[in-house]
Formats: structure tokens, sequence, C-alpha cells
């Protein structure tokens, strides 16, 4: 970002706050009071509603204030507050396409859950047919086995697009009461 340049904005003489946007000032301050530049963050502040379209702003395009208060006159001032009114829509495209990503991938994360969750319950519905024919299949023993838990509640629930490295693998580890400790690594579902 492009480093602003500001006078000081005590001048001697009170100005009348203009018509330009509130997010304007609030950077332009900003620049001033921390001596820094604009980062892309910054916008974030101001903009509560991305989804929402700021075609028709709460300020004409076609007209700069003359009381500006970033210590610039003129076209220097004019070129400053578009430069950061197209920074902030670049801000704006940035999160809403970041928050269209995170959606897509919990909606990915949910159908994968779902879809594992369905084959869990027809293997269930048909250990509970073969129960009902009076059939008891003969289960190998739970001890040192690791089972995997699906839930495309939890999906919708816990996952965070941002962090996907973070989203928690969910199981249960049987292990014998008599081994000193449980198996050290969980392994990944097959």
């Amino acid at each position: 970002m492009r480093r602003l340049r500001t006078a000081s904005p005590d001048r001697g003489r009170a100005r009348p706050r203009s018509e330009l946007p509130a997010w304007y000032y609030r950077l332009i301050a900003l620049t001033i009071d921390e001596d820094r530049e604009v980062y892309p963050e910054d916008f974030d502040a101001d903009l509560s509603d991305i989804d929402e379209v700021d075609e028709n702003s709460e300020w004409d395009s076609d007209a700069i204030d003359a009381n500006c208060e970033c210590g610039l006159e003129g076209p220097e001032c004019e070129y400053i507050y578009y430069e950061l009114r197209d920074d902030r829509e670049e801000r704006k495209r940035e999160l809403r396409d970041m928050t269209e990503r995170g959606r897509t991938e919990r909606q990915r994360q949910r159908e994968l859950e779902s879809s594992r969750e369905e084959i869990v319950q027809t293997a269930y519905e048909l250990l509970r047919q073969t129960e009902d024919q009076g059939c008891r299949p003969r289960l190998d023993s739970i001890a040192g086995k690791t089972f995997y838990l699906f839930s495309a509640d939890h999906a919708d629930r816990c996952y965070n697009p941002t962090y996907p490295e973070l989203y928690p693998t969910k199981y249960v580890e049987f292990y014998n009461l008599h081994d000193e400790q449980p198996p050290s690594e969980p392994r990944l579902p097959t």
C-alpha cells in the first residue's frame, strides 16, 4: 500500500467535517496518529456486511470536498481518496471471495461427513436385519481398534475453513486395559 503523506491536522483553525465517508477520515487519522501505511485489514472495521454492493456509496464521487482534513489540497486529496476507495473495494472483493470459499469448503466437508454417515447407517441397518432374523454374526474384539466418527452436524458447527488443519479427526480408540499406554499416534481414516 502507498504511504499517505499528510500534514498535521492542527493548523490553528477548525474545519467543519466534510461529506466524505467516515472510513476515509478513520484511515487518514490512522496514518497521521500512528505514522504508518494503510493495510488491507484496516478497512475491515468499516466493512460490516461484505455482501452489500456499494455502487452508490455514501459520497458522490464527482465532488471532492474542499474542506478535507487530510492536510492536502485539490488533486492530491482526490488521488488519496480514490486510491483508498479502490483499495477498500478490493478488500471487500477479497473478503467476499474468502467467505464464498469458506462456504464451499464447509459444504464439501459436510457432504463428505454425510456420505460417510450414510455408509455407517447402512452397515448398522444390515446388522440389525441380520440380528432380527435370529443370526448373531461373530464380531472380532474391539481391543486395539480405532473407529472413526462422522457427523454432518459436527462439520456445520466446528469446521473452520480458515484453518482446516485444526478440524479434528473424530475417532474412538479401544485398547486393552492391561496396556500401559494407548497407541501413540492416531491413524488416518481409510
